[in-house]
């Protein structure tokens, strides 16, 4: 705790080797992150999200972001009046490099066999040049009925900065 504020130092630790930063996120005291992705700080709702100074609008961005990446999280349960009143919580993640250009590519597959056969291949390619921030992402869904049990799998993440 650091004023008040959760704060996680990431770099050399083993939470760096959590994956993408939303796993990174799953692992942070106070913080929930839903089966949608969709972030919530207990008893304040959805936070904003702060990367570098930054907004980020896009929770696909969070994704695209290593966990290896990341120097240190804080949770500001309190946030100053810099932030608009309707901003109940902050949560404010630095890197160890600053990200200007990125492009990554993400490929995930997610196969369930039980009583029947359920796929689901996506595809998602980002890319940020400057103040541009552009994502597009693919999705097929296959599903039959009756799944009892789902295993996910990355394919292949290639970020490069």
């Amino acid at each position: 705790m650091v004023n008040g504020n959760l704060q996680m130092n990431v770099q050399n630790t083993v939470l760096s080797h959590s994956g993408s930063l939303l796993d990174l996120l799953k692992r942070v005291p106070g913080l929930i992150v839903s089966k949608m992705d969709d972030l919530t700080v207990i008893g304040r709702g959805a936070p904003l999200v702060m990367v570098n100074g930054r907004e980020i609008k896009n929770k696909e961005e969070l994704e695209a972001i290593r966990s290896i990446d990341i120097e240190n999280i804080r949770v500001d349960r309190n946030p100053s009046s810099a932030h608009s009143a309707s901003v109940k919580s902050v949560i404010y993640i630095k890197t160890i490099r600053h990200f200007k250009d990125m492009f990554s590519l993400q490929a995930n597959n997610t196969f369930s066999v039980k009583r029947k056969v359920s796929d689901n291949p996506s595809v998602r390619f980002s890319l940020r040049k400057g103040i541009i921030s552009s994502i597009f992402s693919y999705n097929y869904n296959h599903a039959n009925d009756k799944i009892f049990e789902t295993s996910s799998k990355s394919i292949f993440i290639l970020p490069t900065h």
